[in-house]
């Protein structure tokens, strides 16, 4: 007789194929609830906070006066919103400017800052170019809270 003795216990392994069969069921049912849901309108798919937060706003500050030049964001979502950051004062709780860093008509064509032109100029086309202030370019709104920088993404 072998030590290792056989189960008769053949109803586990078929409760066991039950729950999984209804777990994934299940699963697909609730895929295509949303699925339908986000088909017709019905539903916002919203991924990741709108709101970028920056960081501390005397750190960025001090670099902007140090650089004397803007802060540039490469990826505040996902590489589709790359932004410049920009102090019109002194203080760092007032005065923040966040402006796409991109030509509003062409959002292929980005801008950089251009320090001998005092100037944000497109890559694209460098007779394009925007005051240090962004006019002309896409504005976010800036919020200062427990001293960090935030940045409203959301689409205006």
């Amino acid at each position: 007789m072998s030590p290792v003795a056989r189960r008769q216990g053949g109803a586990h392994t078929g409760k066991a194929v039950l729950v999984a069969v209804v777990g994934v069921a299940v699963a697909l049912g609730v895929a295509f609830g949303v699925a339908a849901l986000a088909g017709r309108g019905d539903v916002k798919v919203r991924l990741g906070d709108d709101r970028f937060e920056a960081g501390s706003a005397r750190d960025i500050l001090d670099d902007i006066e140090e650089r004397e030049a803007p802060l540039g964001f490469n990826d505040v979502a996902n590489f589709r919103r790359p932004i410049w950051v920009d102090n019109t004062s002194e203080d760092a709780d007032a005065g923040w400017i966040a402006v796409g860093a991109f030509v509003p008509d062409d959002p292929e064509c980005l801008v950089q800052w251009n320090a001998d032109r005092d100037r944000y100029v497109a890559e694209c086309d460098d007779a394009i170019t925007f005051p240090r202030s962004g006019a002309g370019l896409r504005q976010f709104p800036t919020e200062v809270v427990d001293g960090r920088l935030f940045v409203n993404l959301q689409e205006n």
